[in-house]
């Protein structure tokens, strides 16, 4: 299992985007993971 720290190591800024469509079960993927991550001051405004 990774540490917080091997992710920092390995964080990744991508600024080149492939002109393509995104599944729709890998873009429902993505928006789940954004609603268990935190917000400013626990907001959570979603």
């Amino acid at each position: 299992m990774s540490t917080a720290y091997d992710n920092i190591l390995r964080l990744r800024a991508i600024r080149n985007y492939a002109d393509r469509p995104v599944e729709p079960e890998d873009l429902r993927r993505v928006l789940e993971a954004a609603r268990w991550t935190g917000s400013a001051k626990n907001r959570q405004n979603w």
